[in-house]
């Protein structure tokens, strides 16, 4: 019990809030609550997609929630299907667009939407070569 531990730290009290890490590292992760990411956040990951759905369905879909920055449909499916990314000018337009266009329909199939784990300069979709 008295010996020190290999390995990183894992004890309660260098966890935050919500059991994030607090070291400077992590420290955006650690003062932000979900609430408060929706209302910065702009990209959404849209999951489900029809094996059909282009970039232009998806965008089409989505452009009379806001203006859109972006819309990406990689060419290759992931491991659970084809996704999507879409990302909006405003957090707002974002916001309305999750909130309303969840569960709807591209090209026949009914598509999941979340709020994307990255913004689009982390993603490396969105980074062209």
């Amino acid at each position: 019990h008295g010996s020190p531990s290999m390995g990183p730290k894992r004890n309660s009290s260098a966890l935050g809030p919500k059991g994030v890490s607090a070291s400077p590292g992590n420290h955006k992760k650690a003062t932000s609550s979900t609430q408060n990411k929706s209302k910065t956040k702009t990209c959404i990951h849209v999951s489900t997609l029809s094996t059909k759905a282009t970039e232009k369905d998806v965008w089409d879909q989505f452009e009379t929630y806001g203006q859109l920055v972006k819309v990406t449909v990689p060419k290759s499916p992931g491991i659970n299907g084809k996704f999507g990314f879409v990302n909006f000018k405003k957090p707002g337009d974002a916001e309305r667009a999750l909130r309303e266009l969840d569960g709807s329909q591209i090209k026949g199939v009914k598509v999941n939407l979340e709020w994307a784990r990255n913004q689009p300069n982390d993603n490396p979709w969105w980074t062209k070569k």
